[in-house]
């Protein structure tokens, strides 16, 4: 693309030339008289030079906002009546002899928050010496196996398992590293790291340095490290600085700097990057998603894209998530399972909106098509629709 044009010079300035003509003008015309002649009025030398190339940029400090910070909720909440003791008895005759009713244990897991369950667990081990954990994985199967098992984990946990098995074995799931990199607060993301090496006794950065490469590598390791800026207030001169320089990263010039895309994206807070996409809009006429899918590739254009659509709208990040996973023939299990589980005590019911406002149609309606069982009762019952 074309860079802007060079503004022209103000109607001030032209119209103090003319000034200064008129009256050298008038001055010369009166000449005649003995009066000494006046010395002559020349015009601002070079005055066009002054005039700024490209956008006009505010200086840092003179526009600084403050952005108000959305409140979220989850859809599953602690139960008022808890009884871990009658719970873990529930389960345990739920379990008991062949086969298993999985209809008792979506009733007790599915409306219990995090700690609850841990609760549970703890109670079960102690008054019937097994572990509830792998109790339920041996006796489940399928799609309500897989969600309950996340929903047995605490948040964390449950994040550093999602990472570690999207490192397991051969190949990498970018997809998945690059979503809980991109939607994760610094404080996060530094707990997940603690929690991985505590549980797989290995370094995650490590792990991603060896199971990664390129410039997707040096994105996720930037992403990792949990060093991206923090706050609220925004300043606009600098955001406009920071528009114009991924500009000349990318639209401005042959080929990409992709180094220029990845500092600025993995460093500058999600609120400071909405003021660069709205500033690179307004000086560039172009949505930056639509650059980053121009101006890069492969898995770093994916992850790049989940950090602009996670610092534009988490909760809008993760609608399409959900819709993708059920648009279509079949269903992506994994990936509906993924988002509901880690983010039902997030802000799901912010995510049901987007979903709403995106589709048209409800989330709900869409579970309710494309699942069934004690798994849809599940799922349902995690968004509270149920």
């Amino acid at each position: 693309p074309k860079s802007p044009e060079k503004p022209t010079p103000s109607r001030q300035s032209s119209k103090f030339s003319l000034k200064s003509s008129s009256s050298s003008s008038s001055l010369s015309s009166s000449s005649s008289s003995k009066s000494p002649p006046p010395k002559a009025v020349s015009p601002p030398a070079a005055a066009a030079k002054d005039e700024p190339e490209g956008p006009q940029i505010l200086p840092p400090g003179e526009s600084i906002i403050d952005v108000p910070v959305e409140a979220y909720q989850g859809t599953v909440y602690p139960a008022v009546s808890f009884n871990p003791e009658e719970d873990a008895a529930t389960l345990r005759k739920a379990m008991k002899g062949l086969g298993c009713d999985d209809k008792a244990v979506v009733a007790v897991l599915a409306f219990r928050s995090t700690a609850q369950r841990q609760e549970i667990s703890k109670c079960f081990q102690e008054k019937y010496g097994k572990k509830l954990r792998k109790e339920l994985d041996s006796e489940l199967g399928g799609d309500v196996k897989n969600a309950v098992k996340g929903l047995m984990m605490e948040r964390l946990e449950y994040d550093a398992y999602l990472l570690y098995i999207a490192m397991k074995g051969l190949g990498t799931n970018e997809a998945i590293v690059s979503e809980i990199l991109a939607s994760r607060s610094n404080d996060a993301l530094q707990k997940i790291r603690q929690r991985f090496s505590e549980d797989y006794k290995k370094d995650l950065l490590q792990e991603l340095k060896s199971e990664t490469s390129g410039d997707f590598q040096k994105l996720v390791l930037r992403l990792a490290a949990a060093e991206r800026e923090e706050g609220n207030t925004v300043d606009i001169g600098i955001a406009q600085a920071d528009a114009q320089t991924l500009y000349n990263a990318g639209e401005g010039r042959q080929g990409t700097d992709e180094a220029t895309f990845i500092d600025i994206l993995s460093r500058r807070s999600y609120p400071h990057l909405r003021a660069v996409f709205d500033a690179y809009k307004q000086m560039y006429g172009k949505d930056f998603l639509k650059v980053v899918g121009s101006e890069t590739s492969g898995d770093l254009k994916m992850s790049l894209a989940a950090v602009v659509r996670c610092a534009q709208d988490t909760q809008a990040y993760f609608a399409k998530l959900l819709h993708k996973s059920m648009k279509g023939l079949g269903t992506n299990d994994d990936l509906l399972i993924r988002v509901v589980v880690s983010r039902c005590e997030t802000d799901t019911v912010q995510i049901k909106q987007r979903f709403q406002e995106l589709y048209g149609k409800s989330l709900a309606s869409f579970v309710e098509g494309d699942t069934s069982g004690n798994y849809k009762r599940l799922l349902l019952a995690l968004l509270a629709e149920k």
